[in-house]
């Protein structure tokens, strides 16, 4: 779902296919839109038959892979708290997370431990929150984009609930 757009003068993008002088007769503004919806990354199913311990990995922060691409192109800094800020600009756009184990600066993987004892069936869900960010020319034409789950919105849903 688009939670919002923004649109940015030419002077703030490094178009990698337009020149400053096709930028600015062209393209003179870009519009940077955000689309937000939550992304499901624990599911399990659990039978009963015996006890049983389920961790999956979850990457939070950035989780596409052309952060570099990202800050060259949209002048955007991207780090492992979600949070950017557009380089030469006073405007900070932030989504706060917090997590556990960090494998670079602006990504970081959670385990997600649980763990279902005999006799009960259950089945259980984990949503994350996740921002869509995508780049685009005036024209409609895709420039960049990238993606940001956010730890700190989840939701968790079991059957039967405990």
């Amino acid at each position: 779902m688009l939670v919002g757009s923004v649109l940015f003068p030419f002077p703030f993008i490094n178009d990698p296919v337009l020149s400053r002088a096709r930028q600015g007769q062209e393209n003179p503004y870009y519009v940077l839109k955000r689309y937000g919806s939550w992304r499901n990354v624990y599911y399990y199913e659990h039978s009963g038959a015996s006890a049983y311990t389920k961790e999956e990995e979850v990457t939070v922060g950035v989780t596409t892979s052309n952060t570099k691409e990202v800050e060259h192109t949209a002048g955007v800094k991207l780090t492992a708290t979600s949070e950017f800020s557009f380089i030469g600009a006073s405007t900070t756009l932030s989504v706060v997370s917090t997590t556990t184990t960090s494998t670079s600066e602006n990504t970081r993987k959670t385990t997600v431990r649980r763990e279902y004892p005999a006799g009960p069936r259950r089945a259980e869900a984990i949503w994350y929150r996740e921002d869509r960010f995508v780049l685009e020319r005036l024209n409609g034409e895709h420039v960049l984009e990238w993606a940001v789950r956010n730890p700190d919105r989840v939701i968790t849903d079991a059957y039967p609930a405990r």
